[in-house]
């Protein structure tokens, strides 16, 4: 199955410094470029990248930061639902 990526998913968004405002209701923060590669093709192939808005937010050393910057990102107040994936930081057996 192949899905067309919409042409309103601004390139940027891969970056932790973007500064484009916030388009969806539903978003998803990102631990790294890897994952947001990653959630972007997921969410692509199943057709709900026009629903969800991906952004990174760098490292977690960063994630502070960047939920203060996020919060007053034009468009966050529509947003009614966030979601955050990151890696492990340590392996705890």
């Amino acid at each position: 199955m192949t899905s067309k990526v919409s042409n309103n998913f601004p390139n940027d968004l891969q970056y932790p410094q973007s500064k484009s405002p916030i388009k969806s209701e539903k978003l998803l923060l990102v631990e790294g470029r890897d994952a947001f590669g990653f959630f972007k093709a997921i969410l692509q192939e199943l057709s709900l990248l026009e629903n969800i808005e991906i952004r990174n937010f760098g490292g977690i050393k960063d994630f502070t930061t960047y939920l203060r910057t996020l919060k007053i990102t034009p468009g966050f107040k529509k947003v009614i639902s966030l979601g955050i994936i990151r890696d492990a930081e340590k392996l705890f057996l």
